[in-house]
């Protein structure tokens, strides 16, 4: 429980420093893209009851709530209160500030879709949130969920990168917010910016940047390589899944029609209740 506390206090703390209202509207249509472009065209429309779980500073909903008839904000932390003065022009949104294992508020069987999107692999209740959504969401209705992936589709290098990576969020974590902060942008900076930019440079000659670490972000503001950093390196728990053990939960879990993104971020899924 104390550290569950800790974590939700964090990501509060995370979308308190960046409430991504400096993102321009380009890059935040690309980063909405790169985890909505799996649903089918024009998926979304004014018949539609959602439910964004995890919604943090709300910069998705923002994207989603003018399309459809009504959406349930889920965010268990403070972030809840910036997302509602971002999205107070729209009048479809309920928000409820629960834990997602805990929103009773929201009726079984009656959302249409919901989506989760670098929420669960930050928690350890997975499972128990994955049954809650499943039951949300009516039989034949979708779900979009994304994982951190363990690099199962990499060259095994990229995993101890990982490894070393992962001792120093482990330290990272438990500093106080000034020093997580300043950490974080120093490895925004140092790391992640040239690596992007030199993944940019290379790729105006044409040449593959996939095998190139954090190559992501070549087309990326500092801004948002920032808010990863933090998000990577200060929070306390990290989980990572590979294909196969993402397929394995949904459909124990009651959900089929697993559909996974080609594309980056891993892994981001689409599937459907089928019970």
């Amino acid at each position: 429980m104390k550290n569950e506390n800790k974590l939700i206090e964090g990501f509060g703390e995370e979308w308190e420093l960046f409430d991504q209202s400096k993102l321009t509207n380009d890059e935040h249509v690309r980063l909405f893209n790169n985890y909505f472009d799996i649903l089918p065209k024009n998926f979304f429309n004014k018949q539609l009851v959602c439910a964004d779980l995890g919604g943090g500073s709300g910069r998705w909903s923002e994207k989603i709530a003018k399309k459809i008839k009504k959406l349930y904000f889920v965010e268990p932390s403070k972030a809840i209160n910036i997302a509602k003065i971002k999205l107070s022009k729209f009048k479809n949104i309920i928000f409820v500030r629960k834990k997602i294992e805990n929103i009773n508020l929201i009726k079984n069987n009656s959302l249409d879709f919901a989506f989760s999107l670098g929420v669960l692999h930050h928690t350890n209740n997975y499972l128990k949130a994955l049954k809650v959504i499943r039951n949300k969401i009516k039989v034949g209705g979708f779900f979009l969920i994304y994982l951190y992936y363990n690099f199962d589709n990499k060259p095994r290098w990229f995993f101890y990168i990982w490894y070393f990576s992962n001792l120093l969020r482990k330290l990272i974590s438990k500093l106080p917010l000034c020093g997580k902060k300043f950490v974080c942008d120093v490895i925004a900076l140092l790391v992640y910016f040239p690596f992007a930019k030199l993944s940019k440079i290379l790729e105006l000659f044409k040449i593959n940047t996939s095998l190139i670490p954090l190559s992501f972000y070549k087309n990326c503001s500092y801004y948002t390589m920032r808010t990863d950093a933090f998000d990577r390196f200060a929070t306390i728990i990290e989980n990572r899944f590979s294909r196969l053990e993402i397929i394995k939960i949904l459909k124990e879990n009651g959900f089929d029609q697993i559909k996974f993104s080609s594309n980056e971020p891993y892994w981001c899924a689409l599937c459907r209740r089928k019970f």
